[in-house]
């Protein structure tokens, strides 16, 4: 029961990191191609150094967490059903 709890979290772990890295691939050939995604999407600030952008990025970490624990759980208990 276990072993497919963690095979569920491992492949949603597996389609996170490869959406990741699909990303990084569109990044670096729209680098590449010497596009300027500021003035595509206009100048936004940061919000990195921001109280808000901390909470903002605490608050996605916890959503991730949060997801990958309780998605695999819900499949192992739709496969005991």
């Amino acid at each position: 029961m276990t072993s497919k709890a963690e095979n569920y979290g491992l492949l949603l772990a597996s389609g996170l990191v490869a959406g990741e890295a699909l990303t990084g691939i569109l990044l670096a050939l729209l680098v590449t191609i010497k596009v300027n995604l500021n003035e595509l999407i206009g100048n936004v600030p940061s919000l990195s150094e921001t109280p808000l952008g901390v909470a903002l990025y605490f608050a996605v970490f916890i959503i991730l967490i949060w997801v990958l624990i309780t998605i695999p759980l819900r499949k192992l208990k739709k496969a005991k059903i």
